[in-house]
């Protein structure tokens, strides 16, 4: 089943469809067939909630609703990997102090695929870049001076045999390119956005 949701700091709001019964909680908030002016509304009160909720909207058609809701906000395409070396390690980058995946936008006239090889190219210094599986594709949203921007990054599972030296891209605010130990992953995802630990629940 296509699953619509988007995180909003550590916030994440989403779409399901109607059931006869839903029991709140402490961090979870139901609202059941919200009107299309209300997104907007609650999209800014999660930017500014200190605290973690799940904010669920209730609705007969999630497909259509989540359509709806993008028309709310201006949309930004970005590309990325889950990148892995011979050795079974898995690429990482700090950007502004947080561990993620190398990612950026995708420039006009590019596919996705194409955007996001370029992408861990450019961010890390690396090549010989397979993609080997599409990764789910995440959204999460932020305040860009007045505008509320939903990013919507896809992702692909890559391989890579280039064992050449890392190279950060330091113009893109990135402090550090490192490979990662299996071992050390859940390091790395006790410090890394909700949008990025949700690409390993699935």
């Amino acid at each position: 089943m296509q699953k619509y949701q988007v995180f909003i700091k550590q916030n994440q709001l989403s779409f399901v469809e109607k059931a006869e019964k839903y029991e709140q909680s402490a961090n979870t908030l139901f609202i059941t067939s919200p009107e299309s002016e209300e997104f907007e509304i609650m999209v800014k009160g999660l930017l500014e909630l200190p605290q973690k909720l799940n904010l669920q909207f209730v609705v007969a058609d999630p497909t259509k609703s989540w359509k709806v809701f993008k028309q709310h906000f201006s949309l930004i395409q970005a590309a990325g990997g889950r990148v892995t070396n011979s050795k079974g390690q898995m690429l990482w980058i700090k950007r502004l102090g947080v561990w993620d995946l190398p990612k950026g936008k995708i420039e006009q006239g590019e596919t996705v695929e194409l955007a996001a090889v370029r992408e861990v190219e450019e961010e890390c210094g690396i090549g010989k870049l397979k993609i080997t599986a599409p990764l789910s594709t995440t959204y999460h949203m932020y305040k860009l001076k007045e505008e509320i921007i939903l990013k919507e990054t896809f992702w692909f599972e890559m391989e890579t045999a280039d064992d050449a030296g890392l190279i950060p891209q330091e113009e893109e605010d990135i402090e550090a390119a490192v490979w990662v130990e299996p071992n050390d992953l859940a390091n790395k995802l006790s410090d890394t956005y909700p949008s990025i630990s949700s690409l390993f629940n699935s």
